[in-house]
């Protein structure tokens, strides 16, 4: 399993004439238990390739932490369409409509909490990773 993987990183300073390119093409790949030494002469762009590695990881992070949040707000908006359904449905009762063609409206209105969701997809998380 890679902990790190990039291909084709390359990163340029500058623009035109006096563009200068510190990173051209670079590959890499680092497995997990493996050690890498990253060696090289002054201006070789060992420094630029361990800040462009560090960003990858931050934006790797927080494009995981946006998926959650957006989770997250996608069960309470379902958990919020249920409670309306639901307040919908005890409003139609009250003058005696019934509507026997809308059935698809009990399986609407079965709650689903978003701590159940969740707690649902740790757990199957936890068993791929132990099954790696």
């Amino acid at each position: 399993m890679s902990l790190i993987e990039t291909q084709n990183l390359t990163k340029i300073y500058g623009s035109g004439e006096t563009a200068v390119t510190a990173l051209d093409h670079v590959n890499l790949k680092v497995n997990a238990g493996e050690f890498v030494a990253v060696m090289g002469p002054s201006g070789c762009g060992k420094s630029t390739l361990l800040h462009l590695l560090i960003s990858q990881n931050r934006l790797g992070e927080e494009t995981e932490r946006r998926a959650d949040l957006d989770l997250h707000i996608g069960l309470l908006t379902e958990h919020e369409l249920t409670r309306v359904l639901q307040m919908l449905d005890a409003i139609q009762d009250k003058p005696g409509i019934v509507d026997h063609a809308n059935s698809e409206l009990a399986d609407l209105e079965m709650e689903t909490r978003p701590e159940d969701v969740l707690a649902e997809i740790h757990r199957l998380q936890a068993i791929e990773l132990s099954q790696r």
